[in-house]
């Protein structure tokens, strides 16, 4: 400090600071230091925003992996080996080093899904088919005991038959508001023998101990028509349009009409048959063989298209063009038939499957058996084993336009991943108390089911 007669006086400092000069050594130093520092940071900052990072287990430098998770609804929490994550799905999870991760997503209201997945380096991997379903238990919706549920096609309702006092009802249930309208009453149990075709369906009860056949609207089921000039013993009945029906009658191929008082019978002895693609595909037998024929639905007559194994039990899956597919219930072989390119084309997978329904248009084929779920590209013949179960599989259909196949055991109900990136798919329990049968509603919102006791309608909401 400086002082002048008692007083402070401040330093003289230079009028410029610019005009005090480092030395060249000081200057070299620094020069030298960011050189070297530009170049030992300048490939990490590039390997860092490349993705790249240190794992330590292994000791080397590695590509990270990203990860893109969606939900349905989304909004849910992420958890990755136990830590939640920043942001909630839709999201990208990115930096992770190659190895097996534990996923968990969860969202209020909801049951959580969880799985693992290997994730390897310089990859993107993709969990964006999960489906969250609600976490809330089973609703009463008639206290009653329940027929087999049949839904209507192309609407949102159901019909079931409900044995009375005096006879059996046929009602019908609204699957949004769950309001129950009766149909028809008979003194005989009621069956319901077709799918409704523009509104209408085939049902049959009996009279004298016969069956009766009638043709009903399900929009004016009071005006129920008895169709009286069709064989007594006909089954498996298939509509063609709503003017006529085919059906089995005495073992014969029968067509019934229905503006008119006709039916037309004719070709081999028939066991199955099937309406598809303007054909009617049907299964006869020789002493040897089974063999199946194809003919126009205006001419009976049809042409011999292969000669299969000799079964009495071949069942068809229907919704197969241009190909036919069929299930022997013997020996629960699955046969794939392409009628175009027969017999070059026919492929048998043996002993696989006791039912099956087709997926994504026909490109893909689900199969099952008692213990065993199955899928099949049929375009790259590649067989897919979806799960291994130790508890007999009564019932699978798929989950409405999901990628999730719904699937009930003896008293189960549960819901399994069609689609997955990870080494096993996810099974998530809905029910516990059914007796296997189901079905959905329009938009795959809830579920409907009848108790294990055997009685009184349930509704399992999922979405």
């Amino acid at each position: 400090m400086c002082y002048y007669k008692n007083k402070f006086t401040p330093p003289i400092l230079p009028s410029n600071p610019k005009n005090v000069k480092m030395t060249r050594r000081t200057r070299r130093i620094l020069y030298l230091s960011f050189i070297l520092m530009f170049f030992i940071l300048a490939p990490i900052l590039v390997l860092y925003s490349s993705g790249y990072r240190f794992d330590w287990s292994r000791k080397q430098l590695l590509k990270t992996a990203l990860l893109r998770l969606n939900t349905e609804p989304g909004g849910a929490t992420v958890y990755v080996n136990g830590q939640p994550q920043k942001n909630k799905t839709p999201t990208a999870i990115n930096n992770l080093l190659p190895g097996t991760y534990d996923i968990r997503v969860e969202k209020d209201g909801y049951l959580p899904w969880q799985n693992s997945i290997s994730l390897k380096s310089k990859t993107v991997e993709f969990l964006t088919d999960i489906t969250l379903f609600r976490d809330t238990s089973p609703e009463l919706v008639l206290d009653k005991t329940i027929g087999k549920l049949t839904a209507l096609p192309d609407s949102n309702e159901a019909l079931f038959v409900t044995p009375i006092e005096n006879g059996f009802e046929l009602n019908k249930l609204n699957l949004a508001n769950q309001k129950e309208t009766n149909m028809l009453t008979r003194p005989t149990e009621i069956n319901i023998e077709t799918e409704a075709v523009n509104n209408h369906l085939i049902i049959s009860s009996l009279a004298n101990g016969l069956p009766v056949y009638e043709d009903m609207d399900i929009t004016v089921p009071e005006k129920a028509t008895a169709i009286n000039w069709a064989p007594k013993d006909i089954s498996k009945l298939q509509w063609l349009d709503n003017k006529s029906f085919f059906g089995i009658a005495e073992g014969v191929l029968c067509q019934i009409f229905l503006e008119k008082p006709e039916f037309n019978c004719a070709g081999p002895a028939v066991t199955e048959f099937l309406l598809q693609d303007k054909y009617v595909y049907y299964l006869s037998s020789d002493i040897e063989s089974t063999l199946l024929y194809r003919a126009p639905i205006n001419n009976l007559e049809g042409e011999l298209i292969v000669r299969l194994p000799k079964s009495e039990d071949y069942r068809f899956i229907p919704k197969s063009e241009p190909l036919v597919v069929f299930i022997d219930g013997q020996t629960e072989d699955l046969v794939l038939i392409d009628p175009e390119n027969t017999p070059g084309k026919i492929t048998t997978i043996p002993r696989t499957a006791k039912d099956a329904f087709w997926h994504e248009a026909g490109e893909q084929l689900v199969y099952y058996n008692d213990f065993e779920i199955w899928r099949w590209n049929i375009e790259t013949d590649e067989r897919t084993l979806l799960t291994r179960l130790s508890e007999p599989i009564q019932w699978a259909n798929r989950y409405g336009w999901f990628d999730y196949v719904i699937f009930s055991q003896e008293k189960n109900i549960q819901a399994l991943e069609l689609e997955s990136h990870t080494p096993s798919r996810t099974t998530t329990s809905l029910v516990n108390n059914a007796t296997g049968h189901f079905i959905l509603d329009r938009e795959s919102k809830n579920l409907f089911y009848i108790g294990s006791n055997g009685d009184r309608l349930w509704k399992r909401p999922l979405r």
